[in-house]
């Protein structure tokens, strides 16, 4: 009477780690144990599913061959599945499955070579057996076979292609059926689109991960290219894309198509579309399952974006200075935050640090009242307030000094943390971060305090927005604007050189003197000690007491 295996979940690992459940009996009736796999190599859900397929197996065994135990043939096929290994079986002349004569006659007939086998007694076992997926063991007649039926398969394609391809043109003239291919089965038919879905599934697998093992952004960005390509270009067939179709998606983004709001898009984003159109198509053409090649002449095709006269007019009203807020415009500002808000801009102007900089500043990244680490190098011996900071981007070194009324609001601030529990400087009062990782868009909380506009959902106004709502021609920038303000101010008196160690900028990794001799940062210092003075009306409103915090760093609303 047959059976089928008890269903259950897997076993606990054995002391080596492996996982050993038994799957049905022998024809002793012993109960029969298999290795699904180890948990120092495999996951438990592949052993899961390895498992699954062996009962699977069984089962369909016991109903078909009416036997409760395991046959011999399928119980091999069965440790192989159970090993995570291809399922094969071997035909030879002993014991093991042999094809019909039926099938060896329509070889010898259909194919012209001789049959290479002798006949199988059982059909309903290698039914069963070839239901598991297995494949011969590959001896070289059975080599044979698969070559004579894959020219067979040819011929008869090319045939049907040729009498259909005629009539069609007949009917409809070869515009139509030009583009059809003498032999499909040599040829890609999946699509345009199925290869970027393709594309973006082998981001997912591969593309970098953070500590959460989540994607890092530049694959994300990737990906919504990808995205990107697929909503602008109609579907086609691959075989279709030969170098005249690449050169119309090309010069779709070279020409540079309007956006949602109806102007033409950055060059930027040209050039990077234009980029990630070739990134997939080098990895398409590298893939052993897609019948695709590079066309010939595809590295010559014009790939840079065209310049329109939005730009001129951009470059036409840039002025000397970059665009940023005064002394004073920072002190209108200062006045409207409370101590938290204080904290972030001081942070961002004495530091030269964007969101992604000061968003991630630590307490331990803040030195209060002591000399300089390395004061003896630097020839200083001034007992103030420093940050020493690496940027997570570059990886770049970077080091301030700090003003007084920065350092009291970063102290006030480290006070703050410590009774949070947290190590990062700009959080929220319950601890969370205000820049966040691990989302698409980091800075998008820090964005909505600065330059919020009120919505129906949402009536809140940011910073800058409620400020100018108040004040005619207060300028409403960015947050990272603030990042231009040192630099800007260092460097008429100081120098490139100095500015760029400002906002922790390599200073030309190729020079020479960069390898062999250390940075000028005495001068940085010096500079932002002497700026001091010029800065005097933002340090007077950061001093000032600040009202109570409300959520959102005293944004106004």
């Amino acid at each position: 009477m047959a059976r089928a295996t008890y269903r259950g979940k897997l076993p606990r690992p054995d002391p080596s780690g492996a996982w050993r459940p038994y799957v049905g009996r022998d024809c002793n009736g012993k109960p029969t144990r298999f290795t699904v796999g180890n948990r120092r190599e495999v996951s438990e859900g592949e052993a899961q599913r390895r498992l699954n397929a062996v009962r699977d197996l069984f089962d369909q065994q016991c109903e078909k061959l009416g036997l409760s135990h395991w046959h011999g043939d399928v119980l091999e096929t069965a440790r192989q599945l159970a090993a995570g290994r291809p399922a094969t079986v071997q035909f030879d002349k002993g014991d093991g499955p042999r094809l019909s004569r039926g099938v060896g006659k329509w070889i010898e007939n259909y194919l012209g070579i001789p049959d290479p086998v002798q006949e199988y007694e059982d059909k309903q076992l290698a039914r069963l057996v070839f239901a598991t997926g297995a494949s011969p063991a590959a001896p070289e007649h059975y080599r044979q076979v698969m070559v004579a039926i894959s020219e067979v398969v040819r011929k008869q394609v090319q045939r049907a292609v040729a009498e259909i391809t005629g009539k069609a043109t007949e009917q409809f003239g070869p515009a139509v059926t030009g583009k059809v291919p003498a032999d499909p089965s040599q040829s890609e038919t999946r699509t345009f689109h199925e290869a970027l879905q393709a594309y973006r599934d082998h981001i997912e697998r591969t593309g970098d991960r953070n500590e959460r093992q989540e994607l890092r952004a530049y694959p994300r960005r990737c990906q919504d290219r990808a995205r990107w390509l697929e909503a602008a270009h109609a579907d086609f067939p691959l075989f279709q894309l030969e170098l005249a179709r690449l050169e119309e998606l090309v010069s779709h983004w070279r020409n540079r198509p309007p956006t949602a709001l109806g102007k033409r898009c950055s060059p930027d984003h040209s050039k990077h579309m234009m980029g990630e159109l070739f990134r997939m198509l080098c990895w398409l053409e590298n893939q052993p399952d897609w019948k695709w090649e590079m066309p010939k002449g595809a590295k010559s095709i014009k790939r840079k974006p065209v310049t329109l006269e939005q730009d001129y007019i951009a470059k036409r009203v840039r002025r000397i200075t970059a665009s940023t807020y005064t002394p004073e415009q920072l002190a209108v500002i200062a006045k409207r935050l409370d101590r938290c808000g204080k904290m972030i801009l001081g942070l961002a102007v004495n530091c030269g640090m964007g969101p992604a900089e000061f968003g991630r500043v630590e307490v331990d990244d803040v030195l209060l009242n002591q000399r300089h680490p390395e004061a003896h190098l630097l020839g200083i011996d001034w007992v103030a307030n420093w940050i020493i900071f690496d940027r997570r981007k570059t990886g770049e070194y970077g080091e301030w000094l700090l003003w007084s009324p920065v350092a009291d609001l970063l102290n006030w601030g480290m006070e703050r943390n410590r009774s949070l529990g947290v190590k990062r400087l700009v959080v929220r009062d319950n601890g969370k971060n205000w820049y966040a990782d691990h989302t698409e868009n980091a800075a998008a909380y820090l964005g909505k305090w600065w330059q919020s506009q009120p919505s129906k959902t949402d009536p809140h106004s940011g910073v800058v927005t409620a400020i100018a709502k108040e004040i005619e021609g207060f300028p409403r920038l960015t947050l990272k604007t603030l990042r231009k303000v040192l630099p800007n101010a260092v460097r008429p008196d100081y120098g490139k050189e100095v500015a760029d160690l400002a906002v922790a900028h390599s200073l030309g990794r190729s020079a020479m003197v960069d390898r062999y001799s250390d940075k000028p940062y005495r001068k940085l210092h010096e500079a932002i000690r002497a700026l001091e003075a010029k800065f005097a009306p933002f340090l007077d409103a950061l001093s000032q007491d600040s009202h109570a915090a409300h959520g959102r760093g005293g944004a106004a609303t």
